[in-house]
């Protein structure tokens, strides 16, 4: 089994594949979030004096970005339920919302779609208006994992255009310094999903 065609029939967030090897031990990948370590090791290698010239690391790379593109279409049709709380008349007091996200794969997608570090995207066609302040109930429902984050709408997309869905755009505004790190190690995939519970405030 090599290269990107030995993914599942069926990315539901456990497919494995096989990364293409010259030597005949098979490098295997088990699910998104190792692909996203494998990737950023890769990446590494990439800019390495040694390896960076090597057609089989970039052969590998271009794997690891197909593998995780087959997810993220996956995700696209998908919206995570985002449900308005309590609604506010005084547009200076803070909005309860939750966002329950099927997996975190979804919320990984979320982070990915933002357009900055340090927050996240929420496809949904209820919008609020720029500047509201959220506090944010979120929920990873596979993996059980909760938190509490405050956040603040910095750009609405109200329609779908240029590949983008309707939905916020939020940014996280009250992350100390290690929760950040977190947000980030977590996109590289060094880091599972369970330590998202840390990001409560």
């Amino acid at each position: 089994m090599e290269g990107i065609a030995s993914v599942d029939d069926s990315i539901t967030g456990v497919g494995d594949f096989s990364l293409s090897n010259a030597s005949p031990t098979e490098e295997r990948v088990h699910g998104f979030f190792e692909a996203l370590k494998t990737r950023k090791k890769l990446e590494a290698q990439s800019r390495q004096p040694m390896t960076r010239d090597d057609p089989l690391v970039k052969i590998r790379l271009k794997e690891i970005d197909a593998y995780v593109d087959v997810f993220m279409k996956s995700e696209a049709l998908r919206r995570p339920r985002f449900t308005l709380l309590k609604a506010q008349t005084d547009p200076n007091a803070v909005t309860l919302v939750s966002v329950e996200f099927r997996d975190a794969v979804q919320f990984y997608e979320g982070l990915a779609l933002s357009l900055s570090t340090g927050g996240i995207f929420i496809k949904t066609k209820s919008l609020l208006p720029i500047d509201s302040i959220l506090n944010m109930e979120v929920n990873v429902k596979q993996e059980e994992i909760s938190f509490t984050v405050s956040g603040k709408v910095i750009w609405v997309n109200p329609r779908e255009s240029q590949g983008r869905p309707t939905g916020l755009g939020i940014k996280f505004f009250k992350l100390s310094t290690i929760q950040r790190q977190i947000v980030t190690d977590f996109m590289s995939g060094e880091l599972d999903v369970d330590s998202l519970g840390h990001l409560s405030e």
